[in-house]
């Protein structure tokens, strides 16, 4: 029967799991593992302000526009050049692309295209013309000059119920 003597103490078993037992050789356990390190924030999305002209992506295709404001929810309102605040929408920053360097050129133009015309201008038959329609511009051209002054407008690629008369000044030559 063993004795208290030859039974090893609580120290020397805490001793020999640790690989310090009485001048043992062995080596010490190695250091625990350091965690990584977190990973590097997203970057943040592109900021843009208010009046800032950009292109924005809608159906595929990308338009020249102006950041109209930031909603609170990270969108912008935006306006596309050329067309009606109706068509106004708020977009994600991933449709959302800096302008090209002539952009603010591009937004004036789509805005404005064309030169415009003083009022009692006469204009010839088939002169190129834009028109604004419904808050967007449109290529027309001059079919006659009516006697009050005003111009009567076709629209190419639209049937005739679509032409009318307007007034000289509201258009502008297409160049």
């Amino acid at each position: 029967m063993l004795t208290n003597l030859a039974r090893p103490t609580l120290a020397v078993l805490l001793a020999l799991s640790l690989g310090t037992a009485c001048g043992g050789d062995e080596e010490p356990a190695p250091a625990p593992a350091v965690a990584s390190p977190p990973p590097a924030p997203a970057p943040a999305a592109p900021a843009y302000s208010v009046g800032q002209i950009v292109e924005v992506q809608w159906g595929g295709t990308w338009y020249i526009s102006r950041i109209e404001r930031a909603n609170a929810d990270g969108t912008f309102n935006v306006h596309y050049g050329g067309w009606g605040s109706g068509s106004d929408s708020d977009q994600g920053t991933n449709n959302i692309r800096p302008a090209p360097a002539n952009g603010a050129a591009l937004f004036a133009q789509a805005e404005n295209p064309g030169t415009p015309i003083a009022a009692g201008t006469q204009l010839a038959g088939s002169q190129a013309v834009w028109a604004r329609w419904g808050g967007r511009w449109y290529e027309a051209t001059v079919s006659r000059m009516n006697p009050d002054g005003q111009a009567h407008i076709t629209y190419p690629n639209h049937d005739s119920s679509w032409d009318q008369d307007v007034a000289v000044q509201t258009l502008r030559l297409r160049n």
